[in-house]
């Protein structure tokens, strides 16, 4: 009976640490994915504000050639301006 216990106790002790082994490599998992969630919206979000740019340095430059400011007005609306901007381009209209 004693030759059996020590074995049987090194096998509980090694199963325990494989357990906790393969929990945390599920807690790294999750963390892992969510953290490819996380950037993929980012770089979804990083596209729409690169392409608003591109449109923004488009009419710009329109607006330039032309001397009319009326296109670049139009983004008076989108979100990511602040109030100064705002005020900026309310100005501009009348140009």
């Amino acid at each position: 009976m004693p030759d059996i216990v020590l074995p049987l106790g090194a096998f509980g002790l090694i199963f325990v640490a494989l357990m906790g082994l393969y929990r945390q490599l599920r807690t790294m998992q999750r963390a892992l994915d969510a953290t490819q969630r996380d950037i993929a919206e980012n770089h979804s979000e990083l596209i729409k504000i690169s392409i608003a740019l591109q449109t923004i340095k488009q009419r710009t430059a329109n607006s330039a050639k032309d001397n009319h400011v009326d296109e670049f007005v139009e983004i008076d609306s989108d979100q990511w301006l602040d109030d100064q901007d705002h005020r900026q381009l309310r100005n501009l209209k009348p140009l």
